[in-house]
């Protein structure tokens, strides 16, 4: 099976990247007619470079500072580095720079070109190559290959064609697993065609006909065609570099920087955690709470990096840091990134995405350093537990693991944590989400807490309307995981649970004598009225008493099993609600089911009308009580009729 990589080239202005890869390859990677009226790179160049079953995508960047946005949007993303200095001038101010930008991106190796030897003796070759050796020491390129080179006569490319392939040979084998991902650096029509995108593959792989997310703004897009160098394929993976014909979303509408992605595999986000390194080539330091332009994949935007663990970094420190940027931007776990002065245009830093969907974490939190820790360095269990705990209230799905862990066999890490006791699942509406159980059980202890306020509060109330608690879980995410966490505290016995009110097991309303005498007349007066009793509303106009006072007694009955709440009208104003709600005595229930048994047999049917007509009641009584019958499993409701359950009377 053929093997694909991107090489990406660095390098000083007319050190001769561009000649040397047309030496190489054939291909002219100039294909602005400004290029070559003005005779340098001013944007990304492409070409192929077939190394006997590897294909080595290479991207030519251009070597003025004036564009080295584009240098980073060529350069963040490949496998290999060609560094190429010139030897009629040696190392110069952008080769630092290039080579600076490529020390972040966590490449394995490379190979170096001295290049225009045909210009200068062998001696001044040897003090241009000692220049470079100082500069790569210490540095993913310090065991490269120096290649003497002439495009011009050809002197050194064979050598150089060798030695990039054994470099080549070095590079870990990356899987294709996983969602795939692209970082748009050139976006354009062609007749007949439509919208055409191109970019390095970073990740998995995509077929024509399938479906894609283009990001930061949710647009749905589809394949039509594929090509890689020019050459039309069916599918194109990692390694590669790639041009999509789409079709959803007109050119106009895309912006180098923007990503297409497997849908629901990333989610854009304004604050990154990350691992921040300070250059080694500045004198100063580089200060928590800089501006800087931020550079990933084929993007730049602007942002500020606020370091963690202490207030500065010395050059070639690192530490954790945020960075909170102007603009959503899409990245992954592990995802390289460079950040440049906002004033002066030189590279201050860079590092790798730690969390890509961060939350704030606040200075010298040490528990949330060492969780943020664990994601930067752990194995793959290490950084799914990190991401949970991270997480906090808003449970996550298996969609995000790839996007911030790196992780693409998700689910078997998580069923693997989960039986360890350290993930707690939820199935919402059939979706599995998570917490970690430390979270899980931090909330609990907080829902107790709250509903213990809440009797105190209401002493006379036996039990509180969930809704009351969901004040003080803003964060949970989603929030309708309250109700699963009560259900699980249900199951272990802290709490009892009637629809939507909820108690703690151990709390038993508190009620006074005078309270005591006047439940005694409310209960009097439901078991006098047995089918027919006045709503909450009218006994607190009979009782010359306040509603919330009488509701709160009612339902002091209900929890005693004295009385019964029958389910309340349909309305959307629930003070109308309250006031219209009907309790009926344990004794009037006894008559219903006696009039029931005696009116209706198993196989009869009737309406609501037909009920209230046998029973002598109005629909103000008919329709709650036969909703309550409904929901109590004693009859069975059939579109507009109900039946009795041959068992529901004993």
């Amino acid at each position: 099976m053929q093997r694909y990589l991107l090489l990406g080239t660095a390098g000083h202005i007319d050190h001769g990247k561009t000649a040397l890869i047309k030496a190489l390859t054939g291909i002219d990677t100039d294909r602005l007619p400004e290029e070559k009226q003005r005779g340098i790179t001013i944007d990304l160049g492409f070409a192929a470079l077939d190394l006997e079953g590897l294909l080595l995508g290479i991207v030519d960047v251009p070597g003025h500072e004036r564009f080295i946005k584009n240098m980073l949007a060529g350069a963040l993303g490949i496998d290999l580095a060609l560094l190429v200095v010139a030897a009629d001038e040696g190392v110069m101010p952008q080769t630092r720079e290039h080579f600076e930008a490529l020390s972040y991106l966590r490449i394995s190796g490379g190979v170096i070109a001295i290049t225009k030897c045909d210009l200068v003796d062998e001696g001044w070759i040897e003090l241009v190559e000692e220049d470079v050796s100082k500069l790569v020491a210490h540095s993913f390129l310090r065991d490269a290959a120096i290649v003497h080179v002439s495009s011009k006569t050809g002197y050194g490319l064979k050598e150089l064609r060798s030695e990039l392939a054994e470099a080549a040979a070095q590079v870990p084998e990356q899987s294709a697993e996983g969602p795939f991902r692209l970082s748009v650096d050139r976006c354009f029509s062609v007749p007949g065609q439509g919208t055409v995108v191109t970019g390095s593959v970073a990740s998995g792989e995509i077929s024509c006909g399938d479906k894609l997310q283009l990001l930061p703004d949710d647009v749905s897009v589809t394949v039509r065609n594929l090509e890689s160098h020019g050459q039309s394929l069916s599918t194109i993976r990692r390694g590669q570099r790639a041009a999509l014909n789409l079709t959803g979303v007109h050119f106009r509408d895309i912006t180098r920087g923007n990503i297409l992605a497997t849908p629901k595999s990333i989610v854009p986000s304004k604050l990154l955690s990350v691992c921040a390194t300070a250059s080694r080539y500045q004198s100063r330091p580089l200060k928590s709470r800089t501006d800087i332009r931020f550079y990933t994949g084929a993007l730049e935007t602007v942002g500020r990096l606020r370091l963690l663990e202490s207030n500065a970094l010395s050059p070639g420190e690192s530490q954790i840091g945020q960075i909170e940027l102007q603009q959503p931007v899409c990245t992954v776990w592990g995802e390289p990134f460079v950040a440049r002065g906002l004033a002066a245009n030189e590279v201050i830093g860079g590092g790798q995405i730690v969390d890509p969907r961060a939350h704030r974490v606040a200075s010298h939190d040490t528990i949330r350093l060492r969780w943020l820790r664990d994601l930067l360095d752990g194995d793959d269990d290490t950084r799914v537990t990190a991401v949970a705990a991270l997480a906090g209230a808003r449970s996550w799905t298996l969609d995000e693991l790839s996007q911030r862990t790196g992780v693409t066999n998700g689910e078997d890490v998580v069923d693997r944590i989960e039986e360890r006791g350290v993930l707690c699942r939820f199935n919402l509406k059939g979706s599995p989400r998570w917490l970690h159980q430390e979270v899980a059980s931090s909330l609990e202890a907080r829902l107790i807490g709250c509903l213990n306020q809440e009797h105190q509060a209401a002493p006379l109330s036996a039990q509180i309307h969930l809704g009351k608690l969901r004040r003080h879980f803003v964060t949970l995410e989603p929030a309708e995981l309250l109700t699963h966490l009560t259900q699980r505290l249900s199951a272990s016995g802290q709490l009892r649970i009637e629809g939507d009110y909820i108690a703690t097991a151990q709390w038993r309303p508190k009620i006074s004598t005078q309270q005591t005498q006047l439940l005694g007349q409310i209960l009097a007066r439901c078991e006098q009225a047995r089918l027919t009793p006045p709503s909450a509303g009218e006994l607190a106009a009979e009782l010359h008493k306040p509603l919330d006072e009488i509701e709160s007694l009612l339902e002091v009955a209900v929890s005693r099993k004295e009385l019964i709440r029958l389910p309340d009208k349909d309305t959307r104003d629930a003070k109308a609600a309250q006031r219209a709600r009907l309790y009926l005595h344990c004794e009037a229930e006894r008559f219903l089911l006696d009039h029931l048994a005696a009116q209706f047999s198993e196989t009869t049917e009737w309406t609501i009308s037909q009920f209230g007509e046998k029973l002598g009641l109005s629909r103000k009584y008919a329709i709650p009580i036969c909703n309550y019958l409904d929901q109590t499993g004693i009859t069975t409701r059939l579109n507009e009729k109900r039946k009795l359950n041959p068992t529901a009377l004993g």
